[in-house]
Formats: structure tokens, sequence, C-alpha cells
């Protein structure tokens, strides 16, 4: 840390309830007492002072997302009241920097994570696009008690407990445990990761309690609160009212006064959490040794030799793949993404993912091969190569066997451009036909081969040429809206697919 002073939690404490309107007189007049006497303190009330407004104001901007249609006066009003006095004690000590002893113009502000003198409790994974209102928490460093700010973009950690934890800026939150941490404000994805594990979030005034599942909490600094399900059962629990059960779908909201209704639950809301784009309507990563679609509910069948390890599916690029049911939604313009990685380059035509419409004469399908027309190269396919660029692959030429995967997306836009992106940075284009529209209830996923009827002259093989794909794919998603060059490169920032992230 550039500051090696660490903060008073109970001062931290205090400010907080000073923002959000909740503290007594004396209260206030005691942390007054405190700034007097100690410049550092003041700087850090200032810039959480700042923290606190955009929180407001960023909660009350990103009420619609999660389905809150709960905009009362009483909601607004303690709001605006919080902003309001922390605009009022700011400008008094304003006053107080320019008195002699005070901090002068030229201080700069200092970092504002705080953390108790205590063991390692979680481990930062990654960060992507974040604006730190701290010290910049570096992948791999260890957290112990810190409250962590960020203005902006996608954090993720690691508790030691068993817990992959996600916020997204603007949020204040505090790790109070290896298993637990309170959320003054924004919003925080969980997941547990280890058998028979628990994790606990404290809201403001509720408390949500889950074992093995995934849920996801947002607090506002107007002291409301939301609790969505995605997986699993979690207990929410709010002081003098029963213990309320929610199983996967389920979304709650507790307003100031610790009242509970049912929200709807989009299909987005799980996307949101996790700083995904809208749109995603299918997804699946292996994580739990399945082929479950974690958003839809297209989970899929293997098939052949096909089997999941590790949270991958390993294709041996003979006889083994992975199809769907039919989908429960249309698909025109959409976006499909693959992390994926080929056990060599010598097969040709392998398909690694197609969406296809197997009920059509012939077979119409659109989606991603290895070394369809070049040796070594990605390429989209399709049906008769209608909208394949035979002369020019969309994608680069592979010289060597990649060590990780990579992150593959296709987009197919109204007026059938298609454009292929390897790790976020866009590739090639082509346009030779109208993009197909694949129908709710006749259309379907399959991954490991080029398309369901696809066939070969002989015995496929791990390096010959045939339909199916000798690797392996560690997570795929699929998007019923075009997705643009910065959208798709922040999924890449956000998902490290060859880590544990669900």
């Amino acid at each position: 840390m550039s500051d090696p002073r660490t903060f008073d939690l109970k001062q931290l404490g205090l400010i907080a309830d000073v923002l959000d309107g909740v503290a007594e007189a004396h209260e206030v007049a005691s942390l007054e007492h405190l700034m007097l006497a100690d410049a550092k303190l003041r700087r850090l009330y200032m810039t959480y002072a700042e923290i606190h407004a955009r929180l407001t104001l960023s909660a009350n901007r990103q009420a619609a997302p999660f389905a809150t249609t709960d905009h009362s006066l009483g909601r607004i009003g303690v709001a605006r009241w919080a902003v309001v006095a922390a605009a009022v004690i700011v400008v008094g000590l304003l006053v107080v920097f320019f008195i002699p002893g005070g901090a002068t113009q030229n201080e700069s502000p200092k970092p504002i994570v705080a953390q108790l003198d205590a063991e390692p409790t979680a481990v930062v994974v990654n960060s992507s696009g974040v604006q730190w209102l701290g010290d910049p928490l570096a992948a791999g460093q260890q957290l112990a008690g810190q409250r962590v700010m960020i203005g902006g973009g996608m954090m993720e950690m690691a508790f030691l407990d068993g817990a992959t934890v996600r916020i997204s800026g603007p949020t204040d939150m505090q790790i109070t445990g290896p298993s637990e941490t309170r959320l003054h404000a924004g919003r925080l994805w969980a997941r547990l990761t280890t058998p028979g594990s628990h994790f606990k979030v404290e809201g403001s005034n509720f408390t949500v309690v889950d074992v093995g599942t995934e849920f996801g909490v947002n607090v506002t600094h107007g002291r409301d609160g939301q609790v969505h399900v995605f997986d699993g059962t979690v207990l929410v629990t709010v002081p003098g009212k029963p213990a309320e059960r929610l199983t996967a779908g389920q979304s709650i909201h507790i307003d100031a006064s610790g009242n509970l209704r049912a929200v709807t639950q989009t299909a987005d809301t799980r996307a949101v959490y996790m700083g995904i784009p809208a749109g995603l309507v299918d997804r699946w990563t292996f994580n739990d040794g399945t082929c479950r679609d974690l958003i839809g509910h297209a989970d899929g069948q293997l098939h052949g030799s096909a089997r999941i390890e590790s949270g991958r599916l390993v294709l041996d690029g003979i006889d083994g793949y992975l199809i769907t049911p039919m989908l429960d939604h249309d698909l025109s313009t959409r976006t499909l993404i693959v992390w994926v990685r080929p056990q060599n380059i010598e097969q040709r035509g392998a398909g690694v993912i197609a969406i296809e419409s197997p009920q059509e004469e012939p077979d119409v399908f659109d989606g991603l091969t290895l070394g369809e027309y070049h040796a070594g190269a990605w390429e989209n396919s399709s049906n008769y190569s209608h909208r394949s660029d035979q002369a020019s692959p969309l994608g680069p030429i592979l010289t060597q066997v990649p060590t990780k995967s990579t992150m593959i997306a296709l987009t197919y836009e109204v007026d059938g451009r298609i454009t292929m992106y390897l790790d976020g940075v866009q590739q090639g284009q082509v346009r030779l036909g109208d993009t197909i529209h694949y129908r709710s209830g006749t259309s379907r996923i399959i991954m490991g081969k080029r398309h369901s009827e696809a066939g070969s002259d002989g015995p496929a093989t791990v390096t010959g040429v045939d339909p199916f794909f000798a690797g392996e794919i560690d997570s795929v998603m699929v998007f019923n809206r075009v997705l643009d060059a910065s959208q798709i490169a922040r999924i890449g920032g956000l998902i490290n697919e060859t880590t544990s992230t669900p």
C-alpha cells in the first residue's frame, strides 16, 4: 500500500452511517471532532463522500435491469438526504482544510482500502476495467478484511472457504471473514465452489446465507436490496421476520423498512451481475461436470466418446460430440462465443460449434470449423458453403498447437455479414448470403461435429479429413444479438476460462 496506515473500521462505519443518514446527532459530532484532529481522516471522508454520491446516483440509474419498479418518495428522499448531508459536511471541512495545521490544497487523496490485522481470507483472481478508488489490487494478492471500493469495472475474488465472488462497480464491499462479506452498496455475485461450504452476505437490513449455490445481491444507498438466486437455495433473513427460502429462478426485493416482495428475474439478470452484455440466451461452462445450460433450457447430451473432465468438454475427433434439444427461442442476428483448444492442427473440416436446423432439407447450419478449406485455419462454416469464404479464411492459420484456450466469436448481422474475433480482436469478415433465421423448436446447438448429418469417406481419425473435432471446449455463450468489438473484448477480459471461473 502506498499509505501504510490502516483506518479504524469503527471510524469507517461511522462515516458510512453519517452519509447514509442513520447516524445520531452525537455520532455526527464525534466524527467532526475526530476529523478536526486528523487530516488523513478528513481526506478519507471527502473521498468516501464522493463515492457515496456516485453509488447513489448509479443505483438510481441502474434499477431498471433488475426489474425493480419501486421508485417511492421514501427511497428517493433518503438517497437525496444522504447526498445533501455529505455535501454540507464536505463544505464545512473545506474551511477546516485551509486553516493553519489543516490539510493543504496540494495534498492528494490517499487510498481508502482499509484492512484488519487478520489472516488472509480471500485472494484476488482477476479484474477488468476497474476504476480503483484506492490502491489497485493485483491478481494473486491476498485480502484480509479489506473494505474494497471500486467506481467501475469488474473484480473477482476467491474466498478461502470455497466461494468465488465478483463485484461490479460502483460497489462498496467489506470482507468480514473467510466465508462472509458485508455489501454496503453495489452489486455482488457469488458461487460456492467447495461442497458443504456456505457463504454469507450482509446487506443494509438483511442477511443472505447459502449452501452450495449461486446468487446475486444488489444494495443501494437508499437501503433497498435485491437477492436473485440462479442455482440452489438461499435463506434471506430480515430482523424480526421469519427466514425466506429462495430457490433457483426466484428473486426478492427488500425495502428500507424490511418489507419483502417477489420480483421478476429476467433472462439477463445473471449476465448483468457477471458484467456480461444483455442478450445472453444460452451458456455452457461444464464446471459442474454436466452439459447443463446455465441460462436457457438447452441442456446438452453427450454422444460417442465425448466426456467432461476438469470443467471442459473433451472431444477425441473420432465419434464424440454434444448435441442439445431444440432451442426454445429464435436466433437470427446473433453472436456465438467459444473458448476452444485443438489437440492438433492437422485435422481438416473439424466442427467446433454450430447451430443447425436438421429438419430442413438439406441440413441448414452455421458454425466454426478448423481447417475446412485451409489447413490449420479457423473458419466459418455453412451448408454447401453458401455463407463461407472458401478463398480466404476469416481467422488466422495456426502454425503450432495453442498452449491455452482461444476465445473465438462469430457475429451474424441482419444484412448477412459474418465477422470473426479472436481473443477480442476482429479478424476477417464475409457477406455471401442472407443471415439464416433459426426458429424456436426446429433448431439446436451441436459441439464437436460440423453438423449432425455430416459424414466422411472413410473412418474418422484424430488428424483426418472428417467432421469431428479433436480438442477441448472450455465454455460456450450464445447471444440473440450482435455484440460489438468492445463488448466482445470486455467479455474476454471478464472471463478467464482457463481457470475455474463459473
